[in-house]
């Protein structure tokens, strides 16, 4: 933070030099890695299907909770939505602005778009928050509350996106796929998402064993 702060006084020609520049950072895992367990999915859909009787008032946010669900893509980029970047008779989606600063676009499944169809145009963004038309600047509040309606802990909403590509690669998705879905610039960044789970693996391991069992004579 503090190597932040000088550069930026460098940039603004208060200062000439960075006295922290040489200061070794600390090293910070920020490669924690959430899934969702079957369990944990059903009870999450359960409560994100009938909202109002876990007392969730919120339905817009629920909205979006189901849109991040159901496409892996980044909070902001749901929550910036616009109804102009979305045809909804065709289901295409083009994303202007993303992490990767280029545009793409996403063919929104059939559950993803009938959200979008589903919502009242209240202004340009279709998620808005409808006492000010703008997209919500927090839904963590109301996150949290579903999620712990549906009994989950230690989750983020980013997570729903490390979900996402775990239940495409274990459906037999390739890691381009994968790749493509989330909007990664290079594959290996898709790899830390790539989670298996490991009945996967252990079945991937039987029919390897399988084959070397059935060369014995």
């Amino acid at each position: 933070m503090l190597s932040s702060i000088f550069n930026l006084a460098i940039d603004h020609d208060l200062i000439l030099i960075n006295p922290v520049s040489r200061v070794k950072k600390f090293k910070e895992n920020n490669q924690i890695e959430r899934y969702l367990t079957e369990g944990e999915l059903k009870r999450l859909v359960d409560v994100l299907t009938q909202p109002s009787q876990f007392d969730i008032q919120n339905l817009r946010i629920v909205s979006i909770v189901k849109f991040l669900l159901l496409t892996g893509v980044r909070k902001r980029e749901a929550m910036d939505i616009q109804w102009s970047d979305v045809n909804l008779a065709t289901g295409e989606w083009l994303l202007k602005q993303n992490k990767s600063g280029k545009a793409r676009r996403i063919s929104l499944s059939k559950d993803a778009l009938g959200i979008l169809q589903r919502l009242p145009k209240i202004g340009t963004y279709i998620f808005a928050n409808p006492l000010t038309q703008k997209p919500y600047a927090d839904i963590r509040k109301t996150f949290e509350k579903i999620m712990k309606a549906a009994d989950i802990d230690q989750i983020r909403i980013h997570d729903l996106r490390h979900n996402f590509a775990s239940l495409a690669v274990n459906s037999g998705e390739s890691l381009y796929v994968v790749q493509r879905l989330l909007g990664h610039a290079s594959p290996q960044t898709t790899q830390r998402y790539a989670h298996l789970q490991q009945s996967t693996l252990r079945d991937a391991s039987e029919k390897i064993a399988h084959v070397i069992s059935s060369q014995a004579t």
